[in-house]
């Protein structure tokens, strides 16, 4: 069995990416961070792993204009983010051991937690191949924020085509595709 290392909560997210890899397939990934500590942790995971060539790590922060850096090796068949989501206003109520220890920009999502998710969406159909999907984990209170965001924005093509419920009922992952044009 593989030896992971990680440090935090983050570096799990990046694990639980180069888990995908681990799997028989082809599948590549682009896995995106603007953390450098994280992005280091993520290229040393995926050596002792050997999957170095079928990912390409960046160190970015995922921004409107980061579409031609995230497309170096096409178009691809999904996008998987856990986002910072935190509502701003929830972030001083979080637990003393998260703001203790944690990146809060890992967490911090802004006024209404859809900072980057919005961002990531608005990105979505410039990256995705056609019928292509984002999986996003995102906060109780998002999904019909995502989907009434999603309405207001028909030229994104973009669908919200499920929602997951977490282990305690709560609605936290979102599958949305990209329509076939």
């Amino acid at each position: 069995m593989a030896k992971f290392r990680h440090e935090n909560y983050d570096d799990k997210k990046a694990l639980e990416l180069l888990a995908l890899l681990v799997c028989p397939g082809k599948s590549r990934v682009i896995a995106v961070d603007k953390e450098k500590a994280a992005v280091d942790l993520t290229r040393e995971n995926a050596h002792r792993l050997q999957l170095q060539d079928r990912i390409h790590i960046l160190h970015h922060d995922v921004s409107y204009g980061s579409a031609k850096q995230l497309l170096l090796w096409g178009p691809v068949d999904f996008i998987v983010s856990n986002p910072p989501y935190v509502f701003h206003k929830d972030m001083a109520s979080l637990d003393a051991e998260i703001l203790r220890y944690e990146d809060l920009d890992a967490l911090d999502g802004g006024d209404d937690g859809m900072r980057v998710i919005k961002t990531i969406l608005a990105l979505a159909p410039s990256l995705l191949k056609d019928s292509g999907s984002v999986f996003l984990e995102v906060d109780p209170r998002h999904p019909n924020m995502v989907e009434n965001w999603l309405q207001a924005h028909p030229n994104l093509l973009l669908v919200l085509r499920a929602i997951h419920k977490d282990f305690c009922g709560k609605p936290r992952f979102l599958h949305i595709q990209n329509q076939s044009r």
